[in-house]
């Protein structure tokens, strides 16, 4: 072979193996992982409990329907406290978000929605026999409720005249109301109705007073994903359709005597930005 030839053999060699590793490279890429991590809440009964390693609740359900919609077969649950859901999903430390959830101009600024798969409202944790009845009886009180909630932030706005304590964790805060540290609980009722019917309370709370917000749960998502929140407002859509959603509420929701007001429940899903 001369020279010539066997220069141009090797530079023919380089370009089908430059070929061939960009080939492998995209196939790799082009593939969907199976895994998926959805960040979630580990201590609301009835929405998202996370109890002798199994998880269990209304959120569990359909972050699970989703996920299997998604493709996705290997899921990977994180904690997600009310504080945090924005922050994981900024860092990438999750890929969605299924934790009560609401949908707020706060959080839009960093994150996007898809949904709401849901609708509740606010009001009140208390003790049997007290004498909050209702919203208009906070004000003089002590009410303790999640760090970073839009809860938190009505009862500062809008109520002056609580004292408010907040903590990462409801459980947190029945535990102080069980213990008489504090006059009540607010948060969202589908939230605190687990609470009320928990065992180890026997009978102890109850739920008062009508809602006094309106608040529209969703899958938090990476903003700008426009691409995922259509996939998941599908999921969304067909679990309706389905009827798995109201399986699902029939099985965590409605045994803990919560009723969704059925104007606004399932709730029309927004369309994706």
């Amino acid at each position: 072979m001369s020279i010539p030839t066997l220069g141009r053999y090797r530079r023919a060699a380089r370009i089908a193996l430059a070929a061939a590793v960009v080939l492998g490279v995209s196939g790799c890429q082009g593939a969907e992982s199976p895994s998926i991590r959805i960040g979630v809440g580990i201590d609301e009964p009835g929405m998202s409990l996370l109890s002798a390693g199994v998880y269990s609740g209304f959120d569990i359900d359909v972050a699970s329907y989703v996920a299997n919609a998604l493709g996705k077969t290997e899921i990977t649950y994180v904690r997600a406290t009310p504080a945090q859901r924005d922050v994981l999903l900024t860092t990438g430390q999750v890929d969605i978000v299924v934790a009560a959830y609401a949908m707020t101009d706060a959080s839009a600024l960093s994150v996007a929605f898809a949904g709401p798969y849901l609708t509740t409202g606010q009001t009140l944790l208390v003790r049997r026999g007290s004498r909050i009845a209702g919203s208009d009886d906070m004000p003089g009180h002590t009410l303790c409720t999640g760090t970073g909630t839009p809860a938190a932030q009505r009862i500062v706005q809008k109520y002056p005249g609580v004292q408010l304590q907040t903590f990462d964790s409801y459980a947190r805060c029945v535990a102080l109301l069980d213990t008489g540290q504090i006059d009540a609980v607010t948060g969202d009722q589908v939230v605190l109705a687990g609470f009320a019917r928990q065992p180890q309370y026997a009978d102890e709370f109850t739920l008062v007073g009508k809602t006094f917000s309106t608040e529209s749960y969703a899958v938090g998502l990476p903003k700008d994903d426009s691409r995922l929140c259509r996939r998941i407002t599908t999921a969304l859509t067909k679990m309706v359709s389905s009827g798995a959603w109201q399986r699902a509420v029939d099985k965590n929701l409605t045994p803990l005597g919560v009723r969704l007001d059925a104007k606004q429940n399932p709730p029309k899903l927004a369309s994706c930005r």
